[in-house]
Formats: C-alpha cells, structure tokens, sequence
C-alpha cells in the first residue's frame, strides 16, 4: 500500500523515514561564535494555505529561558545548510502560565528567497488534524512520532564555511499506542505509551515535547492516508506520552 505524503506517493512503512525531512529539534541562536545553537527539544514544519509554519510547545522555550524570537530552524540548501528565522510567531494568551491550553507556540518562515525549503514543510488540508484514532478510519496501521532526545544530540559545525552550519543530529522514530489505562488528568490530552520503554530503548523522556504524532491509516474507501493527530507535550521514563490534539490545534492555526 501507499501513502500520499506531502503529495508524494511512498509506501506506507517508508513513511516512517521519510517524515523525519519534516520534523526538525528547536534550535535557538546564540550570540557565540564557539557556540552558536541550542538545541531544546523537537519541532514540526508543516505547510498550509501556502504558509509554512513550524509548531512546538512554549515550554521549551521558557524551560531553557529562552525567547520565541530566538529560534531557528536549519534547512538544506544544494550542498550546504542554511538557519532560516521565523517572520513571526503566535501563541494562545492566558493568564495562567500553567494553562495546558496555551502551552504550544506557532512560527512563520519566508521561503520566497530559498524556494527549495518548501520540501521541508509537509503540506497539510484540514482533513491532516486528526483525533487518535482519526475518526473515519477503518484500520489504523502505524502510530509514530519522529523527536530528538536531548541524551542523542550532536551538532557539527563546519569551519570552513561560517554562514553555514551542517546539522547531523539523531532522530528517534518511535511507533506509539493508545493508553486507555491512562487516568487522564488533563481532559484536554491524549495519552500514548511507546511500543517499547524509553529505558528499553535507551532514551530519556526528554526532548520528546514538541514532536508531533502522526498515523497510517485505512479510510473506509480502502485508501492508505497520512494524519496528524496532535503534539507531544511531556513524556515520562515508562514509555507514556502526553499529547494536546491536532483537532485543537488546528482552530489556532487557521486563524494566525
């Protein structure tokens, strides 16, 4: 079976690798020559009505003491790699810093210069934000989210070339499952676990915020489609995911 990805056809376990070409860490520039990023935690980028976002949560920024207006995200360029930084960014107001709700934070980027980043963005309808399971599945075949934990990163800077900074990090994909043992203290969130424990898969919990969920699925025209069904918020060391839903997401994402 195949699975339109982003308007590519592939075949449906491919996908699991391919997704990663749209799944980045968050970077965030510093002002030192000897060290130049930071790297908090993971990130989406994906692509709608012909403006190219990139979605994480607003804890990774406050955790590390960060600002939004820091991030960065790098993408490839013919044979070197380039930091785009966002044009704006957008986050839910609340008056509780602790308010679930608002613990997400959205970025534009311009591509009009580089064009060739757009293969980064996947590009996503309305029917992409799903729930878990999405809801006119006939068989869900995968669950899986792509991140970067913090334990397996690696930045190499190239010398040579100072406007450019190759990336080589270490990505995890990890396939998920529903948790309906979960007691959801957050009604507002999914829970998951991982087919197999962070310990059993030698990873720490963290830098699994931000990644986003998605899922194979048979719809019930027999056709093999991609989802996204939400963002992980915080992990655990037992394997278990919190995830704030793609259907909520997407009502602030269609009016930024």
């Amino acid at each position: 079976m195949s699975v339109d990805v982003g308007g590519l056809y592939i075949p449906a376990r491919r996908a699991l690798d391919y997704s990663v070409r749209f799944c980045s860490p968050l970077l965030f520039q510093n002002d030192n020559v000897d060290y130049p990023m930071s790297i908090g935690g993971s990130s989406f980028l994906f692509r709608y009505r012909k403006r190219f976002f990139q979605i994480a949560t607003e804890h990774q920024i406050t955790n590390l003491c960060r600002y939004a207006g820091e991030v960065c995200v790098a993408l490839s360029s013919n044979a070197e790699t380039l930091l785009l930084s966002p044009r704006k960014s957008f986050a839910r107001k609340s008056l509780s810093i602790t308010d679930l709700e608002t613990d997400f934070r959205i970025w534009e980027h311009d591509i009009s210069l580089e064009p060739s980043f757009s293969r980064s963005f996947l590009k996503v309808t309305e029917d992409h934000f799903t729930s878990i399971p999405p809801s006119n599945a006939r068989n869900v075949i995968v669950y899986y989210t792509i991140a970067f934990p913090s334990n397996t990163q690696r930045v190499d800077l190239d010398e040579q070339e100072l406007r450019s900074i190759r990336m080589r990090t270490n990505w995890a994909k990890v396939q998920l499952l529903p948790d309906p043992e979960a007691v959801k203290l957050i009604d507002t969130r999914e829970y998951m676990r991982c087919a197999d424990t962070m310990p059993e898969m030698g990873r720490a919990a963290d830098g699994f915020s931000g990644a986003p969920v998605f899922a194979i699925y048979q719809s019930p025209d027999l056709q093999c489609r991609l989802a996204f069904c939400g963002l992980i918020t915080h992990g655990s060391e037992d394997g278990r995911l919190a995830i704030y839903p793609a259907t909520r997401l997407f009502s602030d994402i269609r009016d930024v």
